[in-house]
């Protein structure tokens, strides 16, 4: 096991920072400066993201010399107590950042530049992954991943299958995915379905600013949702189609009980039907956005439309009135009416909230 000192210490931050190594020992020299004069007036130094540091006193009492057994008086003592910041106590129990990099066929020297900038910012890195490779590496210990990059050579099909692979599995589905485009035309205006990335950059820099800015919320987000994505999608049959097997899977397991699970997706499949048919009107260029997080508590479904509304007030309203054979018919039941749809998404979520004129639609499951 390695040890590094000081002046190692310096150059690898003066490397990082791209800061002359005389300017990161200074910094280095205060800083301990700091903690010797704070420490020694008897004050309590805490360091967000690093470490807290305070004296504690022992209080002076007899003991005996373990040599020769006879009494003896131990002094007051005062010791710093150190304790180091969650962030560093995961990075020790995870081993490293991960980073699975996509760049099927990529030019190297963007691999390289995306690795340095990461580098730079204390993130190790594998490139060079195709999709199925990356999928591998994420899964062996997606724990000590952070992130997921898709570098700028990644193909539609590519990120598709690899977006929809990782937010579908419960131990990925949480991961964020920094996506590098020339152009958003795919995502503003997809001709699928489409997972949407959580950041967006052209190049290494953009990148890099990206996860500086990001990377504490989303190692938050993290541990707190056990899966998350959002997506766009056209309204078009063919698509919707697609859409809602996507969803079963998605589903699956999502609930201990099969039956509760089968009937929650099938909530989630009406209210996709609901919003692409009486929002949208079944058209291919009228868009809805999709938003699924699952915590450990709750599963959440949202979606949203173009079209200028849902009259849910009187549907709700019957819904609500619905009788027992209603109720069962609406479980049994995909298909029906719009008061029969928003029967089936009442009787198989715990909440369900229309809002923005009845154009967006959020449906709650509690977990058991």
């Amino acid at each position: 096991m390695a040890t590094v000192n000081k002046s190692e210490a310096v150059a690898q931050i003066a490397s990082r920072l791209k800061m002359p190594k005389a300017a990161v020992r200074r910094v280095v020299d205060e800083l301990s400066e700091l903690l010797a004069d704070q420490l020694s007036q008897g004050n309590k130094v805490r360091i967000g993201g690093f470490a807290s540091f305070e004296v504690r006193e022992t209080s002076p009492r007899r003991g005996r010399n373990p040599r020769t057994g006879k009494p003896l008086m131990i002094p007051l003592k005062r010791r710093v107590r150190t304790v180091v910041s969650k962030k560093i106590k995961d990075r020790i129990e995870l081993g490293v950042y991960g980073t699975a990099v996509l760049v099927s066929e990529g030019d190297p020297d963007i691999v390289r530049e995306i690795r340095e900038g990461l580098e730079a910012i204390g993130y190790s890195l594998g490139a060079g992954h195709d999709v199925e490779a990356a999928l591998k590496a994420v899964a062996a210990k997606p724990e000590a991943v952070d992130f997921v990059v898709v570098g700028p050579f990644v193909s539609e099909e590519d990120y598709d299958e690899l977006s929809r692979s990782l937010k579908v599995n419960k131990r990925t589905g949480g991961l964020p995915i920094a996506r590098a485009m020339a152009t958003t035309t795919t995502i503003d205006r997809p001709a699928s379905f489409k997972i949407l990335p959580d950041a967006v950059f052209g190049e290494a820099g953009e990148l890099v600013e990206v996860v500086a800015n990001e990377q504490e919320r989303w190692r938050e987000e993290k541990h707190y949702f056990v899966r998350q994505l959002r997506l766009r999608t056209p309204s078009d049959p063919a698509t919707v189609e697609a859409l809602k097997g996507f969803i079963e899977r998605l589903s699956e397991g999502v609930l201990p009980d099969e039956t509760e699970a089968y009937q929650l997706a099938s909530a989630f499949k009406e209210a996709v039907d609901n919003a692409a048919t009486h929002g949208n009107g079944s058209a291919a260029d009228a868009l809805m956005e999709l938003y699924f997080y699952e915590d450990r508590n709750k599963i959440t479904f949202e979606v949203s439309d173009e079209g200028a509304g849902f009259d849910f007030e009187s549907h709700l309203a019957e819904a609500r009135d619905a009788s027992p054979d209603e109720i069962a018919r609406a479980r049994e039941s995909e298909e029906g009416g719009a008061s029969l749809g928003v029967k089936l998404m009442t009787v198989c979520s715990d909440e369900i909230e229309y809002s923005e004129g009845g154009s967006r639609l959020k449906l709650t499951k509690n977990k058991p």
